[in-house]
């Protein structure tokens, strides 16, 4: 029988850590935004879909560790859809999906980052296969900025046992000051 393990963000691994990076980024970018009494600017909607593939690797050379073991990978392949307000029209689909790595201008209103497809985690000498979901929001309000994030992976080991990752968390910025809920990561399904 295997035990859940429950961890805060300083501890997630960098295998499911990534799309708080994109909080992060966004973060600045709406701080400017969120001014009080200031008129609403004009506002562009954008969508952006896509096919992608990602390889994260856990060494343990840097001191993380992996969900379930050291050294550990995790594959992904999906689809997404990256849906942007903006100040900016005009915008291509290259700018668009840029503002997730960019640095804050300000334009953003709001996003909605969600990303579906297979995950194969290899764990020391054990392989899981899921289906696995992202969503990311960030929304403006007054002088507030909400950022939420999820992450379910569903699915078995090579020998049949179920396997699951959860990740949930939510970053809260009232006039550029952080006021975080813990996140948390649940993982149910190593095998030793």
């Amino acid at each position: 029988m295997s035990d859940p393990r429950v961890t805060s963000s300083s501890a997630i691994p960098r295998l499911v850590r990534r799309p708080f990076l994109t909080a992060a980024v966004l973060a600045g970018s709406l701080i400017l935004m969120a001014t009080p009494g200031a008129a609403a600017p004009p506002s562009y909607d954008y969508r952006v879909t896509g096919v992608g593939s990602e390889v994260h690797e856990v060494t343990g050379t840097d001191g993380e560790e992996g969900l379930c073991s050291t050294p550990e990978s995790a594959e992904y392949n999906g689809r997404f859809v990256f849906e942007l307000r903006s100040t900016m029209a005009g915008l291509s689909d290259a700018a668009v999906l840029a503002v997730r790595e960019s640095e804050p201008d300000g334009t953003v209103i709001s996003a909605t980052y969600e990303q579906a497809g297979t995950l194969v985690q290899r764990s020391g000498a054990h392989t899981y296969s899921m289906h696995y979901t992202v969503r990311d929001t960030a929304r403006v309000g007054g002088d507030a900025i909400r950022f939420v994030h999820s992450f379910t992976a569903i699915g078995s080991s090579e020998v049949g046992t179920p396997y699951s990752i959860r990740q949930i968390g939510t970053l809260v910025l009232v006039e550029g000051v952080p006021r975080a809920d813990p996140d948390q990561l649940l993982v149910r399904g190593c095998l030793p």
